[in-house]
């Protein structure tokens, strides 16, 4: 996990983020969001 602010180009999907910023956290959970979801 790499948190921060992250500037990504435009139609970038949640999934595409979360792979940026090093994937989720062990206390998350990926059932909360739609991963597919465009930013």
């Amino acid at each position: 996990m790499r948190p921060g602010v992250y500037r990504l180009p435009a139609g970038t999907r949640v999934y595409q983020a979360v792979e940026q910023a090093g994937g989720l956290s062990s206390e998350a959970d990926p059932e909360a969001f739609n991963m597919a979801l465009p930013l």
